[in-house]
């Protein structure tokens, strides 16, 4: 039986590094952004401070808490203010080659991307990853709240158009297996448009959890 692994906080540290060899890498620096109190501070998940990058993995509390939307938009507001690229890494997103393009541009090799694979989905083949998308989460945008709602259909939007449709997929398959779409998302006329569109079966050659009619896979 083989296990299949997905990004996670700490994988995050681990591509860094890979992407970014020649630089130091840190995680849970501490930012006291009010010197007057010691307990004001951002916590930032990975950081460098010669590649004056800082990223931040953000799972679905980042999406159905609204005063955590709101804190992290000042969080971005802060670090873009000191002079920081501030990048977010959200839990529905894996590392296939486009989003890889995507974050690390003039750093991607294929070298390093093949790394990248053999350390965070012990796989040597893109093919065999887990797809970007929703397959089994409870954390469904069905629970985001507004303010969420619009930051993940905003995401999508800036992402490749590979993963807007592995993730579109994903969320058909959900929605064929269970048979109640109001757990999955919500009833409004951008999801149902999101919906809409067709997932061109190019961009589907990963791992989805679910077949075609929505049912569970085997373990593989």
């Amino acid at each position: 039986m083989k296990k299949i692994y997905e990004m996670s906080e700490s994988n995050l540290l681990i591509l860094c590094q890979i992407f970014h060899p020649n630089s130091k890498w840190e995680s849970q620096k501490r930012f006291y952004y009010d010197q007057e109190n010691k307990r004001k501070f951002y916590a930032v998940d990975v950081y460098s401070e010669d590649k004056r990058i800082v990223w931040e993995y953000e799972g679905p509390n980042h999406y159905n808490d609204v005063w955590k939307v709101k804190r992290d938009n000042e969080r971005k507001e802060y670090f873009e203010n000191e002079g920081f690229s501030f990048r977010r890494w959200p839990y529905y997103c894996q590392l296939t080659k486009d989003v890889a393009k995507h974050f690390f541009n003039n750093d991607f090799t294929e070298g390093k991307y093949l790394n990248a694979l053999k350390a965070i989905y012990k796989s040597s083949k893109e093919q065999q990853i887990l797809a970007p998308g929703f397959h089994i989460t409870k954390n469904t945008p069905a629970n985001y709240v507004d303010s969420g709602s619009k930051k993940f259909l905003n995401e999508l939007e800036h992402f490749p158009k590979s993963l807007k449709i592995q993730v579109i997929h994903s969320l058909k398959l959900y929605i064929k297996g269970i048979g109640e779409p109001d757990l999955i998302v919500p009833d409004t006329p951008d999801y149902q448009s999101l919906l809409s569109k067709t997932c061109s079966t190019s961009y589907l050659d990963y791992y989805f959890k679910r077949k075609i009619n929505g049912s569970m896979k085997e373990d593989p």
